[in-house]
């Protein structure tokens, strides 16, 4: 059943399951086929609006209400009952979020019950550890919301050529597998969704706007992608920087014919012979630039971010920052294999 404050939440879930699909209806069609009254029918729905389970709009001559998600209206009474107080379950709906194998998006305390009964995982033993993995995490941001992983790689990349490295988030959430910013990122690049890409940019754009003026940053350069996709996920985020802020032109070139993306390198040394060998910096405005921020999307081994970022050494930069939207902090697991 749907967990909610201040109401049953078997009532609640009662309502939305009088909706089918994503037809819309009005208050008084709900009240006829609820056999609830209409004043009662208008607080219910009211307090499915205000969590974001009904969403509202005008349709002649009525104010009519629609799912949010559809998949809403297959909760049935044999969801497990738990009681989350109304911080956890506010907290969890903000933090938890997967996808089903149908693609659904599962966001939010309701999900993560759902998640938990399919695997057979007791649900408030699983919501403490999500959330204290969360706290962790937290704990660990500094003032731009970022976490800094220079120490990691300092201690494990020989030749460590950045200043300082940063992720948005941490991509493994222990036995939970991805988190919430990694799993919407990860879909959006590999389903080719804009819409899933741009919600997932919106989540960490603003930290890389503080790390640009915390830092000083006199320019950005992206590592160039190795797959060529309809919706690059760095020329997303590119769009959403201060225009402003000059960019180091980066490009990667293969002498043979056939393309190696790095993913599908198992050993370090090919890695970094790949990176050697294909990314050239392609931007004679390159050594004017005291520190340029350098920007990827998922961290794998760090072999091509380290090698690109001597290149602009190389050209004259003085210093260079790494900003990655996932990785982990423990580089013994390494993401690159499930990218």
């Amino acid at each position: 059943m749907l967990i909610m404050m201040s109401y049953r939440p078997t009532t609640l879930q009662k309502v939305l399951n009088l909706f089918k699909g994503n037809e819309k209806l009005w208050v008084t069609q709900l009240s006829q086929r609820s056999w609830l009254g209409r004043p009662v029918m208008h607080r219910y729905v009211k307090a499915l609006v205000e969590h974001k389970k009904l969403k509202k709009s005008w349709s002649w001559p009525h104010v009519v209400y629609q799912l949010t998600d559809p998949a809403l209206s297959s909760q049935t009474e044999n969801t497990p009952s738990v009681d989350f107080d109304y911080s956890t379950k506010s907290l969890l709906d903000d933090i938890f979020l997967k996808f089903s194998p149908t693609g659904e998006k599962m966001l939010g305390a309701v999900w993560l019950v759902q998640w938990c009964k399919k695997r057979d995982l007791d649900v408030k033993q699983k919501a403490d550890a999500y959330i204290q993995i969360y706290t962790h995490i937290e704990s660990l941001r500094d003032d731009c919301g970022l976490l800094d992983a220079t120490t990691a790689f300092e201690n494990n990349v020989d030749g460590y050529h950045m200043t300082a490295t940063y992720y948005a988030d941490q991509y493994k959430w222990m036995d939970f597998g991805r988190g919430k910013l990694a799993e919407l990122t990860f879909y959006g690049k590999q389903s080719q969704s804009r819409r899933l890409i741009e919600e997932s940019v919106g989540l960490f754009v603003d930290k890389i706007t503080c790390l640009v003026r915390e830092h000083s940053i006199d320019a950005i350069a992206f590592v160039p992608p190795s797959i060529s996709r309809q919706q690059q996920l760095l020329y997303i985020i590119n769009a959403h920087i201060d225009p402003s802020i000059p960019r180091v032109r980066i490009e990667k070139f293969y002498t043979g014919d056939t393309k190696i993306p790095q993913k599908s390198l198992k050993k370090r040394e090919d890695r970094i012979e790949n990176a050697q060998k294909t990314i050239y910096v392609r931007d004679e405005t390159a050594k004017n630039y005291k520190t340029v921020l350098l920007i990827d999307d998922f961290v794998g081994s760090g072999a091509t971010l380290n090698q690109t970022a001597k290149k602009l050494k190389d050209e004259g930069v003085e210093k260079v920052l790494w900003f990655a939207i996932v990785g982990n902090m423990d580089l013994r697991y390494e993401v690159i294999n499930e990218m």
